[in-house]
């Protein structure tokens, strides 16, 4: 069976690169924070921002010092676990996957463009009905599908997806190489 603790150490990898003066930082073009791969402006409510934009207020408005203040803060760490396990992990079903590679694929999309449009693209390599909830039948096709020829169809559509992205708000060309390396990151 897939597990969340491996993916989500590999999520903090990917997100700050494991690096605590990276954990919160403002990316280009992104109206707010990110926090450990949550966004502010995607998430006001969910997370205890006002905390975050305190411990910034403390740290003189300095971001890599409040970050490490953040990483090393444990509140802040089982907060953000918490966060990912219950609307990313356990809202796609992924603990019902055998397949740690295909779990890991759907949760990190599922973190960057949506949990419903990351299942999508599983449906749709699996060939069962896209409506972006892992059920039973697309969790049995997936079970029996082949991990290497899943992530080499998922890794595809993921990119044909951020091209159309692109091609719709040319402003995201700047993170073309940003978005690809993050479909074969899994």
């Amino acid at each position: 069976m897939s597990n969340f603790d491996i993916a989500f150490k590999k999520l903090c990898g990917l997100e700050f690169s494991d690096n605590p003066s990276k954990f919160l930082h403002k990316n280009e073009g992104e109206d707010g924070f990110t926090l450990g791969g949550v966004y502010q402006k995607a998430n006001p409510i969910e997370f205890s921002w006002n905390f975050i934009l305190q411990v910034l207020e403390v740290c003189n408005n300095d971001i890599e010092r409040a970050s490490i203040m953040l990483y090393n803060d444990e509140k802040t760490q089982k907060e953000l676990y918490d966060f990912f396990k219950k609307n990313y992990w356990e809202r796609c079903r992924l603990d019902s996957l055998y397949s740690q590679s295909q779990a890991e694929n759907i949760f990190f999309s599922g973190v960057h463009i949506g949990v419903k449009n990351a299942v999508k693209l599983a449906q749709k390599v699996v060939q069962t009905e896209q409506d972006g909830y892992l059920g039973d039948k697309t969790v049995k096709a997936m079970n029996f599908y082949d991990d290497t020829m899943f992530k080499t169809s998922y890794d595809r559509l993921e990119i044909e997806n951020y091209n159309n992205l692109i091609e719709r708000n040319p402003a995201l060309e700047w993170a073309r190489d940003g978005f690809i390396n993050r479909a074969y990151f899994a």
